[in-house]
């Protein structure tokens, strides 16, 4: 009977730790893609507007993932906090590679 609870314990942390890791991933994502556009922008290859919404787009859906990482101190939330509200194409770039790399020690843990 005591094994049910300690089997119930192990597999909610499972869970949370996949759900970080899957809102690690997305935010990895979300910061790329962030990223891409934001170098378009800087070279006139995308207008103004669509690289603004799209931005927004990001800060709304980095929000929802940085609420999923739950961990104090976790790395990825730090990372995703220092973008502050307007972060240029190298900060985003930065970023992107710093998250990329989180995943990947993550997924290989």
């Amino acid at each position: 009977m005591r094994g049910v609870p300690l089997f119930l314990i192990l597999l909610s942390a499972c869970s949370a730790s996949d759900a970080e890791l899957a809102a690690l991933k997305s935010a990895h994502s979300i910061v790329a893609e962030w990223a891409a556009v934001a170098r378009l922008a800087t070279a006139d290859q995308v207008n103004a507007t669509y690289a603004g919404g799209m931005a927004l787009d990001a800060r709304s859906q980095l929000a929802s993932e940085r609420a999923a990482l739950r961990t104090p101190g976790d790395p990825a939330a730090r990372l995703i906090d220092s973008l502050g509200s307007a972060p240029d194409a190298a900060r985003l770039t930065e970023t992107a590679a710093a998250l990329g790399r989180l995943e990947d020690a993550r997924e290989n843990q």
